[in-house]
């Protein structure tokens, strides 16, 4: 749900047109995540919030504050952050997790997370 806000906060928010652009990747395809992590979860019998936690109303509101390239500079950072942190939980559950739907989902979603990865490392070669 952050990367979603976020993404959708670049859109309008960024400097730069490849902002403007990941973070409408971004909301796009996390969007897609989350419907997927829902119903996985459903499947599981695992509770699922759609409210952003605290802490990421926190973030949120940090990089609200921000404009132009300080602003792109924090989203790539804070993007790749996460995305970091997300691929290794989402890469252990592929290969340790003990329910099927969500194992096939964390697989899925780990290739995602490296691909923008891969593109947030080209956006922090650009603005710097």
């Amino acid at each position: 749900m952050y990367e979603v806000a976020l993404g959708k906060l670049a859109e309008t928010q960024g400097s730069a047109q490849d902002i403007k652009d990941q973070g409408n990747t971004e909301a796009h395809d996390h969007e897609l995540v989350g419907q997927a992590l829902k119903t996985a979860a459903d499947g599981a019998g695992i509770a699922f919030s759609s409210e952003l936690n605290a802490d990421f109303k926190a973030r949120l509101a940090k990089a609200s504050a921000l404009s132009g390239l300080q602003f792109d500079r924090h989203y790539v950072e804070d993007m790749k952050a996460i995305h970091v942190a997300d691929g290794a939980a989402f890469l252990e559950e592929a290969k340790a997790g003990t329910d099927t739907a969500l194992k096939a989902f964390a697989a899925s979603t780990f290739n995602i997370v490296q691909r923008h990865i891969g593109e947030l490392d080209a956006r922090t070669t650009e603005i710097k």
